[in-house]
């Protein structure tokens, strides 16, 4: 108030990107429970590291393990258009990209040397990768394991994959009470998330626990029609790599 806001729009403001976040919320439940329905386990690619040891690159997330966990769908992997991680996943596809490298003979088929001089990508905004539209969203966050590495989920998925419904767009009003001298915020929406090939068969009014549950939900598709994956990586940046 003493720098001249509006404290009431600054709530609004708050409040709209809370309802973002919990949206983002249901759809990871969602995700999550359908990735767990009979085939649709297939659709989980875990390349993260296993017993004692250093995460190495064969972990991390590479154009070659991208196009693994994309060959789940078989022919149908070319659905796929977009990749949703973490800030520290992402953070090593830039170190990835500020790499130089140089060889005295790529023509002849020799090996790229990394770091050794040539040819550096100066721009560190990864825009693109394997193909795919780069999506980061910390609430993508990992299983924190002390021993074997934080795991990061990464997310694949195919254009209209998700289908949203809404009757209502979200809208927040606020206005004074004169009587008693308070003011009010409310705020309304109503929307459908839902993924095309499974049908829902839980409890009405379901919390994010019961969405998250393979149980609450029956493959009605080939699994190869349903475009996302799921990986399974570590990264360098974790607080475990």
């Amino acid at each position: 108030m003493g720098a001249g806001a509006d404290p009431m729009a600054a709530i609004a403001s708050f409040i709209t990107d809370s309802v973002l976040r919990q949206r983002t919320a249901t759809l990871r439940a969602i995700v999550d429970g359908v990735l767990g329905v009979g085939a649709m386990s297939t659709h989980t690619v875990n390349i993260s590291r296993t017993g004692s040891g250093t995460s190495g690159e064969a972990n991390f997330l590479t154009a070659a393990s991208v196009i693994r966990a994309a060959n789940v769908l078989g022919e149908n992997a070319g659905l796929l258009t977009s990749i949703a991680m973490h800030s520290s996943v992402y953070s090593y596809l830039q170190t990835v990209g500020m790499l130089v490298f140089s060889t005295s003979s790529l023509s002849s088929g020799g090996n790229i040397a990394w770091g050794g001089g040539g040819v550096g990508i100066t721009s560190t905004q990864i825009a693109q990768f394997a193909g795919l539209s780069v999506i980061v969203d910390d609430q993508l966050a990992p299983t924190l394991d002390g021993t074997n590495g934080d795991k990061y989920p990464v997310l694949l998925f195919g254009q209209g994959a998700v289908q949203q419904g809404i009757q209502q767009d979200f809208r927040v009003e606020y206005e004074r009470s004169v009587l008693s001298k308070q003011d009010i915020a409310s705020c309304d929406y109503h929307q459908l998330l839902h993924i095309d090939g499974v049908s829902y068969t839980g409890t009405d009014n379901p919390d994010n626990t019961t969405l998250s549950t393979a149980g609450s939900w029956a493959l009605k598709y080939d699994h190869r029609q349903i475009p996302i994956v799921k990986m399974v990586v570590n990264t360098p940046f974790a607080q475990t790599p």
